[in-house]
C-alpha cells in the first residue's frame, strides 16, 4: 500500500520458512488482507469471486492470531514477521477509531519494536561510500526493512500522541536508527547512506542535504517531526508559573518555521507539489504503482506541510475569536488579517487546491489519518465564514467548506472509521454561532443600559474609563461567561504562549476557547468514553 512500504515485493513468501506455525502465517496474511479486502472488484469484474469477505472478517481473524502467536512466546521475544503485522493491525485499529483499544495495541507494538533493537539499528553503523559486497547489502537490506517498521511504528506514535494530547511512546532521544532510504535503492539492492533524525530541527534537513537521500518517506517523517515540534509547544498542560517565558516558546515557534522553509526548500523537487494535476493515475498499467505511489508522496508532504502551519498559527487565531465575533455581532469595522490569520488561511486554502486537484479517487490511496489534517481546514472555513476578517469572502469559505466536508466523509466512508469529525464541525459551527449572538445580545443591553443612565449615549458618547471586558469561553458544557477571570484561574494548552498582559480585552480574547476542545478533530471526552 502507499502508506507504509514494510515488504519488498515478492519477497514475503521467504518469511513463511521462518514461521514456527500456522498461526503465525495466518497472523500476518490476515492483516495484509484486511486492507486488500477494500480493493477488492468483485463487483465491477465478473472473472472475479463473486463475494468477498469484508475487512472487518480478516482483521478480526489478525487480531486473535496474533494474540495467540504472541502468546506461545511468554518471556521470549517474538519474532520480527510478528512486528510487521502488528504494525498492519494497529494501523487498521488507529483509523477506526483512536480510542482505549488501539492506543493499547500500539503500546504493544512499540515494546516489541524495543525488545526487537530496532531504536537502535544504526547505532554502530559507520558512514561510508565505499564499495559494498553482496553480503554488506543484503544485511543492509535486511536491516532497512526492520528501519520501516520501526518508522511506521513512529509515525502512528506521532499522530496517536498528538490527537491524544498525551506524551510519546517512543523516546527521540533514543532513536538511533537510519531514516527509511529510496524505495528504488531497496527494490534494486542499491546501498544508500542515510542519517538520523536530528534532535534540533534546524538540523534535520541539513542531515537529509548531506548524505542526498531523496526518499520521500524520509521527508515526510522530518516534515511530521517538526508538525510534533509545533504541536508540543502550542499544546502545553503546564500553568503558567511551570513554564518557559512567552518569549522563549515565540522563538521556538520561528525556528521550527524557519526549519518547516529550509525543509521544503531542500527536498527533491519532484516531492514538492506546484499546482499540477495529482491523478493517482494506473489505468494504463494496472500493476505498476509507481505513479500511484509518487502522488501519494506528493499528495502526503504537502498536507502534513500544512497541517505544520495549523499547529504554529492557529491557537492565535482561537485567541481572536471573541474579538471577532464581537465587531461581528455588533457590524463594527472588522479588522484586517493578522499574519497568524493569514498563515492559518492560507494552509486551508493549500489544501484546498490539491484536493481539487486531485483524482476523485484519490481518497483510497493516501493514508486516512490525514483527514484529520482536511478536519482543520473544514474548521477554518467555518470561522472565515462566521467571523473571518471582512477582506475574506464568506461565500468562497462556504464553498470550500463543501468541498472539505465530501472529501472527509468519502474518506471515512471508503476506510470505514467512526464518524467522529462531522459533529466535531457541526459543534464549531454552532458554538460560534451562539458567540455571535451573545456578543450581539450584550451589545444590545449595553446600548439600551447606556441610554437609560446617560442621555449623552444616544448621542454616541461612551461614558470615561476603561472599556468592559466582555469575555467568554467555552467550557464542557457549551459557551459560559469569563469575567472576573485572571491568567493564574486559567488553565488552558496555549496559555504558556501569551505574556501576562494588563489589557483586560487582550486577557478576555485569550480565554475564548479555553481548552481549544472545539478546535481539534476530536474531544477528550469523545475519546476516553465508551
Amino acid at each position: 500500500m502507499t502508506t507504509f512500504t514494510l515488504f519488498k515485493p515478492n519477497g514475503i513468501e521467504a518469511k513463511f520458512a521462518l514461521m514456527r506455525s500456522p498461526v503465525e502465517a495466518e497472523a500476518l496474511v490476515a492483516t495484509i488482507f484486511a486492507f486488500s479486502a477494500r480493493f477488492h472488484s468483485s463487483d465491477r469484474d465478473p472473472s472475479r469471486i463473486a463475494q468477498c469477505p469484508t475487512p472487518s472478517y480478516f482483521a478480526a481473524i489478525a487480531s486473535r492470531r496474533l494474540q495467540d502467536a504472541l502468546d506461545s512466546y511468554e518471556d521470549t521475544t517474538p519474532p520480527f514477521h510478528l512486528l510487521q503485522a502488528m504494525v498492519l493491525d494497529v494501523f487498521y485499529n488507529i483509523f477506526k477509531s483512536l480510542r482505549s483499544k488501539s492506543w493499547r495495541y500500539l503500546g504493544q507494538a512499540i515494546r516489541l519494536g524495543y525488545d526487537l533493537k530496532l531504536h537502535l539499528l544504526d547505532i554502530h553503523s559507520v558512514d561510508s561510500d565505499g564499495d559494498k559486497t553482496d553480503r554488506d547489502l543484503e544485511r543492509w537490506s535486511l536491516l532497512e526493512e526492520r528501519r520501516r517498521a520501526w518508522w511506521a511504528l513512529w509515525e502512528l506514535d506521532v499522530f496517536a500522541s498528538t490527537i491524544r494530547r498525551l506524551p510519546l511512546a517512543i523516546d527521540w532521544t533514543q532513536n538511533f536508527t537510519w531514516l527509511p532510504a529510496p524505495d528504488a535503492c531497496w527494490f534494486q539492492g542499491v546501498y544508500k547512506q542515510s542519517c538520523f533524525l536530528a534532535p534540533d530541527p534546524g538540523q534535520r534537513w541539513k542531515n537529509m542535504s548531506r548524505v542526498v537521500n531523496t526518499s520521500a518517506k524520509a521527508w515526510l517523517i522530518v516534515v511530521t517531526s517538526l508538525m510534533h515540534d509545533a504541536q508540543q509547544l502550542v499544546y502545553n498542560p503546564l500553568p503558567v508559573s511551570e513554564s518557559s517565558s512567552f518569549q522563549s516558546k515565540k522563538d521556538n515557534l520561528a525556528i521550527i518555521a524557519n526549519a518547516l522553509y529550509c525543509t521544503t526548500s531542500s527536498m527533491p523537487r519532484e516531492l514538492v507539489y506546484e499546482g499540477q494535476a495529482l491523478d493517482f493515475d494506473t489505468k494504463t498499467r494496472p500493476r505498476d504503482i509507481n505513479c500511484r505511489q509518487f502522488h501519494a508522496d506528493i499528495y502526503s508532504i504537502y498536507l502534513m506541510t500544512q497541517l505544520v502551519h495549523f499547529m504554529s498559527d492557529h491557537h492565535v487565531v482561537c485567541a481572536q475569536m471573541a474579538a471577532a465575533a464581537r465587531a461581528h455581532a455588533t457590524n463594527a469595522p472588522r479588522a484586517g488579517d493578522s499574519p497568524s490569520w493569514s498563515n492559518y488561511m492560507a494552509a486551508a486554502e493549500n489544501i484546498v487546491t490539491i484536493v481539487r486537484n486531485s483524482a476523485h479517487n484519490h481518497v483510497k490511496y493516501v493514508n486516512p489519518l490525514f483527514t484529520n489534517t482536511l478536519w482543520f481546514a473544514a474548521a477554518s472555513q467555518i470561522a472565515c465564514k462566521l467571523v473571518g476578517p471582512s477582506c475574506r469572502a464568506e461565500a468562497l469559505a462556504a464553498s470550500n467548506y463543501d468541498l472539505l466536508e465530501l472529501t472527509i466523509q468519502r474518506c471515512t466512508s471508503f476506510w470505514g472509521s467512526n464518524d467522529i469529525l462531522k459533529p466535531r464541525l457541526d459543534t464549531i459551527e454552532t458554538e460560534l454561532r451562539s458567540l455571535v449572538a451573545k456578543n450581539a445580545d450584550k451589545a444590545a443591553d449595553g446600548d439600551e443600559a447606556l441610554g437609560r443612565k446617560d442621555p449623552g449615549a444616544a448621542e454616541g458618547h461612551l461614558p470615561p474609563g476603561p472599556p468592559p471586558i466582555n469575555g467568554t469561553s467555552f467550557h464542557g458544557s457549551g459557551l459560559a461567561g469569563a469575567q472576573e477571570v485572571s491568567m493564574d484561574d486559567v488553565q488552558m494548552p496555549f496559555v504558556p504562549l501569551f505574556p501576562s498582559g494588563h489589557d483586560p480585552n487582550s486577557l478576555s480574547e485569550q480565554i475564548v476557547f479555553d481548552d481549544l476542545e472545539h478546535f481539534l478533530p476530536y474531544g477528550l471526552d469523545e475519546l476516553w468514553k465508551f
